[in-house]
């Protein structure tokens, strides 16, 4: 054999011998993973949380909303519900590789270490979605450890569900200031709408909000909020979501300074259903919202009259004959007089029916023969 054949006949034994090498080590990594995803199991409860309750009327309109235990304002949305423009503005703002690393980024994990170790203290984390999400399930200091730590939960997240999973998980559970969580509420009180139907700006800011929730919030910090989202629009722009003239336009909207107060419609119907329902689950009812302001307006209008007359308050209930639903219940004249009890559901509470019963009684005694025209009672 040639001194040339020798040389390619090493150059492959090195080849193959550095390729099992690493096929090796590749496998004792993901042995090790293995090992460890069983030792250390994600906790699943802590992002999927239980959400606020939602009773609506006939028509899907919110009544009321009733908080879960730990009082945070959340909403189920799955991705269909939510924008897609601000799914890919969570993409391009937060980690533009989502869709191509295992749970962390290593490029940009290099340079947050490179970056960190000149500053000497921790100034940029590199955090992909993956470790976002891992962050929010386990809050955690700022530290190596808690990096090391997060950066192994990204990778069981990635292990465990696929891409759209992990999306809708953040956006069901990142911070949006006070006890607001999730883009479905962020949405109602920031917006007074659906995270379906969100303008560039308003998305631009429910992006922004996350990174901090307190300092961003725009019921607090106006001004904060508007230069951080105005922040992110430019960003969106540079990276092709839309025009740098569109992104001067957006620039100007303002952003909302007050959160929308949540909707209180025939309270004494909200809190018998939602005793009914599941916590979390809510329900869609047969109310008619039409009728029920119908009923509400008759009852105020009516009371003092009824007052003058000894009657202390009153209770109104609507029933479709037909289908036999309800439509309207109003459990007492004023829900917020405390004097006449008015939190107290008349429509529902126990009574002395008295006299009431009566004619049903000498009805059931004629039919019977029991009692004639000159029987004394």
């Amino acid at each position: 054999m040639t001194r040339k054949g020798n040389k390619v006949s090493r150059y492959l034994k090195w080849t193959a011998g550095a390729c099992a090498v690493v096929l090796i080590l590749a496998a004792d990594a993901f042995l090790l993973f293995l090992a460890a995803d069983y030792l250390f199991p994600f906790p699943e409860a802590s992002i999927h949380r239980k959400t606020a309750s939602v009773i609506s009327d006939s028509q899907g309109r919110p009544l009321r909303f009733f908080l879960p235990e730990d009082n945070r304002w959340r909403f189920q949305a799955g991705l269909e519900d939510i924008s897609p423009g601000l799914v890919k503005a969570v993409i391009a703002s937060e980690d533009r590789w989502f869709h191509h690393h295992p749970g962390v980024n290593p490029f940009a994990l290099a340079r947050a270490f490179y970056v960190n170790l000149r500053a000497g203290r921790v100034v940029s984390g590199a955090s992909t979605i993956p470790m976002q999400i891992a962050r929010m399930a386990e809050p955690k200091s700022r530290n190596v450890t808690s990096k090391v730590k997060e950066a192994f939960r990204a990778f069981q997240l990635k292990w465990r569900y696929e891409d759209d999973e992990l999306l809708e998980i953040y956006l069901n559970i990142a911070p949006y200031g006070g006890n607001i969580e999730g883009v479905a509420a962020a949405s109602y009180f920031y917006f007074g709408k659906s995270p379906r139907v969100l303008s560039p700006a308003e998305i631009a800011l429910l992006t922004a909000l996350p990174r901090s929730p307190v300092a961003y919030d725009p019921t607090r910090n106006p001004g904060a909020a508007l230069r951080e989202r105005n922040k992110v629009l430019r960003q969106l722009a540079g990276s092709g979501v839309f025009t740098k003239d569109d992104a001067e336009r957006y620039e100007k909207e303002p952003v909302p300074e007050k959160k929308r107060l949540q909707p209180f419609s025939a309270p004494h119907f909200s809190e018998y259903v939602y005793q009914k329902v599941s916590r979390g689950d809510g329900a869609q009812t047969t109310l008619d919202s039409s009728i029920q302001r119908i009923a509400t307006e008759i009852a105020a209008r009516h009371i003092d009259n009824l007052k003058r007359d000894g009657i202390e308050n009153l209770a109104i209930v609507v029933i479709d004959n037909e289908t036999r639903s309800l439509k309207a219940l109003v459990g007492s004249a004023d829900y917020f007089d405390k004097k006449s009890s008015g939190q107290v559901n008349l429509a529902l509470a126990r009574r002395s029916p008295g006299s009431a019963l009566k004619p049903f009684l000498y009805a059931k005694a004629i039919d019977e023969g029991m009692v004639i025209p000159d029987t004394y009672v």
